[in-house]
């Protein structure tokens, strides 16, 4: 009886341990699939004047037009205070508001 609850035991233990590791290659096999990342480069665009002045920012500030729709107006733009603001890769910009997700 002691014997058959060891190898019941075992066997559950067993199945556990390939399910896990199942989960991680396909996890691992999803996060290096190369048709998600992208290998064009990026130029960072800056909003004109007039821009500026259709969002009421001041024309001296420096904004950086992340994301443009099908016609070219602005999606998403993102004010610069520093060098290290400018978005290099939009694909790995997060949210901006807290309750985006």
């Amino acid at each position: 009886m002691k014997n058959k609850k060891i190898m019941i035991l075992g066997g559950a233990l067993v199945i556990l341990i390939l399910v896990v590791l199942g989960v991680v290659l396909v996890i691992k096999k999803n996060n290096s699939n190369p048709a998600t990342t992208s290998n064009t480069t990026y130029k960072p665009e800056f909003l004109n004047t007039a821009e500026k002045q259709a969002l009421g920012l001041p024309d001296v500030a420096q904004v950086q037009a992340v994301e443009r729709g099908a016609n070219g107006e602005l999606m998403v733009y993102k004010i610069i205070r520093s060098t290290s603001d400018i978005v290099t890769n939009p694909d790995k910009l997060g949210p901006i508001s807290p309750r985006q997700k």
